[in-house]
């Protein structure tokens, strides 16, 4: 290799003086785990708090929708009916079925995109308003004798007319890369975090606008996914748990065993995951004398199809075997104490 190959272009120095200048501002700035999202979006708490509140209004909706008036035992009494074919011969005609109170026509719940509000957001691009750019800025000042020595030394080694004294002329004057190497910068304060990314192809080159603004977008959107699905989460645990309960409701309220069969199949009940023991457990804290045809629907958790119709869930599961406390408990509630289920019913159970 001769002399000439030997030499570094001004191009080739550019380049050293801009790595070397983001390596030092990784090691100098590291926010804690999380903080770089909400140092880009200030007010991201209260855009997640408003959207939790709109995803629960959502679902408020859902669970609503359609229960204002009307047959509650609707969609239920078509396979209800083909049970009782199979089981008596008998069929109820339509004209016989309850008909269904005229209902207000209601207008659908209208569903809201978290994709939407993200991609709305990060339209915005939230990084270049004035507190945001203020906190970089500040972040790079705090280290201005660091850089500025730097610059010094590459201004010499580029032979600049006038000595380089302001960082971002390093970076073209566009505050955007600034912030999008700092951003990422930060999520890798150490030497094998930094090597373990590059290695990965996680790492991205930021050297131009465009490529700030693709990866600031790109954070943005994965970190605010994040914290909308981890508020999805919560509220569709919360509505589950109230599905799970009105589920069981239905069936305890079902006008014969039945609606009560059809309604079991169409929900997820477990033997495994407990849904029976809750469903006994109802039976437990609610009067007997309203709970409809109960004896029957006691004999139908013991079963893993009703004429034909799969009840439970589970792949595998023993439903004709109920602990003796149950029974007991059970006993003593429907037959001793209130006379609801004769014993006979009870020896079948």
């Amino acid at each position: 290799m001769d002399e000439e190959e030997k030499k570094l272009d001004e191009d080739d120095f550019a380049k050293i003086a801009w790595y070397a200048i983001e390596e030092q501002m990784r090691r100098t700035q590291a926010p804690q785990e999380g903080e770089q999202i909400l140092t880009l979006i200030p007010n991201l708490d209260e855009i997640v708090a408003d959207y939790h509140q709109k995803y629960k209004k959502q679902s408020e909706d859902e669970m609503n929708a359609g229960a204002k008036a009307g047959d509650q035992w609707a969609e239920l009494r078509g396979i209800a009916n083909d049970l009782r074919k199979k089981a008596t011969g008998e069929e109820i005609k339509e004209d016989d079925q309850p008909q269904a109170a005229a209902a207000q026509q209601q207008d659908a719940p209208q569903k809201i995109s978290h994709d939407e509000i993200i991609a709305a957001l990060i339209a915005d691009k939230p990084w270049i308003s004035i507190q945001v750019m203020e906190h970089f800025t500040q972040k790079i000042d705090k280290q201005s004798i660091y850089l500025k020595s730097l610059l010094s030394m590459f201004s010499r080694l580029l032979k600049k007319d006038a000595e380089l004294k302001e960082v971002m002329k390093v970076f073209g004057n566009e505050m955007e890369i600034m912030i999008a190497i700092m951003t990422q910068n930060s999520l890798h304060p150490q030497n094998s975090q930094r090597t373990d990314a590059i290695k990965e192809g996680s790492y991205n080159v930021i050297d131009s606008v465009e490529a700030a603004r693709e990866y600031l977008s790109n954070f943005c959107k994965e970190q605010i996914s994040i914290k909308f699905a981890q508020k999805r989460q919560e509220v569709d645990s919360v509505f589950e748990k109230i599905r799970k309960s009105s589920d069981l409701q239905i069936m305890l309220k079902a006008p014969d065993v039945f609606i009560a069969a059809a309604a079991m199949s169409n929900s997820a009940f477990y033997e495994g995951r407990g849904t029976r023991s809750d469903f006994f457990n109802m039976i437990l804290n609610q009067n007997p004398a309203q709970l409809p045809d109960i004896g029957r629907k006691l004999h139908l958790m013991t079963q893993r199809s009703y004429h034909g119709l799969a009840l439970y869930n589970d792949k595998m599961c023993k439903p004709d075997k109920v602990k003796r406390q149950m029974l007991f408990r059970l006993w003593l509630h429907l037959c001793r104490r209130s006379e609801v289920v004769s014993l006979a019913q009870m020896i079948e159970f």
